[in-house]
């Protein structure tokens, strides 16, 4: 951090800044005073937006063990939705009904779950509601070495070395029936935003600011400089095709990517979840292709490699991030280049631009 220029990922230089705060002598520090220096933000969209939804935490030392995560997630189990649990329609949000209440007390043995003297099975019959309801297998994290692993939602990647607040964390652990890890304390905390705060000036530079510009004006006071492109845009965009049923829109993708394969044209399809690239592999069946998602992250390279090459299927979760140095094979050009199949709309149209843009 003394070097004139520092490359480093924000999340590095966010952790660096929390262990400074945790420093007992001036040697220890490592960040230089911010108001001397300058940021520059590569996919700034992505890490003033997507990523500093989630602030950064450091823990350490270890909470006290309890059995209460097992039997709330025990009494969870048996809820049924709509009678003793009801979801919010944007899925932020689950409660108990009165019935609900009245049934986890019976199964957990106490009198009042809202008594003081409760309030940590409270707490713990409400994590492991969030796990069992609003958090999903093979879209919002993934299991793997008996390790749950989240999964960011944006790219499409695990994401080492986060994880859920320690209660939920923990009752994510016990819906999984994985071995419960020893969760430490809150020793520091950082939002992106308050740390970019400190910088002298902040600035960068991404692919699909342009929608976001109010955000970046109201949160972070910078303004957007669109560039045009050097060359003409070439690419061909067709109208987004609405089904009446799920099925029939799956049935269209399949079509849609044999008629292509047949061509020689390399088709890349953007999928929104693990488990959705799975299901479409499966109805693909022994047409060739790849699969690139949180669980094959080991082999990213070679399937970005081979994507833009004569006759390649690649099914993908999401391209943010992946994919900006796709290559097209020998030939490729004159079929048209490398072949765009988007199965839904993300929930920001700059994922569905980063998806596009791959063409």
């Amino acid at each position: 951090y003394q070097a004139d220029i520092t490359y480093a990922t924000a999340n590095e230089v966010g952790f660096d800044y929390l262990r400074d705060g945790l420093a007992y002598d001036t040697d220890e520090l490592v960040h230089r005073p911010l108001l001397d220096v300058t940021a520059v933000i590569d996919e700034a969209d992505s890490i003033l937006i997507d990523e500093a939804r989630i602030p950064l935490v450091i823990a350490g030392g270890s909470a006290d063990q309890s059995t209460l995560p097992l039997a709330a997630d025990r009494a969870v189990r048996h809820l049924q939705h709509g009678l003793q649990f009801t979801v919010e329609n944007t899925r932020a949000n689950v409660a108990l009904t009165e019935t609900g209440v009245r049934q986890i007390e019976l199964w957990m043995g106490v009198t009042n779950l809202f008594e003081a003297a409760h309030l940590a099975a409270n707490a713990a019959v409400q994590e492991a509601l969030h796990a069992h309801v609003l958090l999903t297998k093979d879209v919002d994290y993934v299991v793997q070495d008996g390790v749950v692993l989240s999964v960011d939602e944006v790219k499409g990647r695990i994401v080492s070395d986060r994880r859920w607040p320690a209660g939920l964390q923990t009752a994510l652990e016990c819906k999984e029936g994985v071995r419960m890890r020893t969760q430490g304390r809150v020793l520091g905390l950082v939002t992106v935003e308050n740390l970019l705060a400190q910088y002298a000036r902040v600035s960068g530079m991404t692919g699909t600011a342009v929608t976001q510009a109010e955000e970046f004006r109201d949160i972070y006071g910078l303004s957007v400089l669109p560039i045009p492109t050097h060359r003409p845009l070439v690419r061909i965009d067709h109208p987004d095709r609405v089904f009446a049923t799920k099925r029939e829109k799956d049935d269209a993708v399949v079509e849609e990517i044999v008629r292509v394969h047949s061509t020689g044209q390399p088709v890349l399809v953007g999928t929104a979840s693990v488990e959705e690239s799975e299901q479409l592999s499966r109805r693909l069946g022994a047409l060739p292709h790849h699969v690139l998602n949180a669980r094959h992250e080991a082999q990213e390279a070679a399937i970005i490699a081979q994507a833009g090459q004569r006759g390649t299927v690649t099914i993908s979760t999401n391209m943010a991030g992946r994919g900006v140095d796709i290559v097209l094979g020998e030939g490729v050009a004159a079929l048209g280049g490398l072949h765009i199949v988007g199965t839904s709309r993300y929930e920001s149209r700059r994922i569905d631009n980063q998806l596009r843009g791959r063409a």
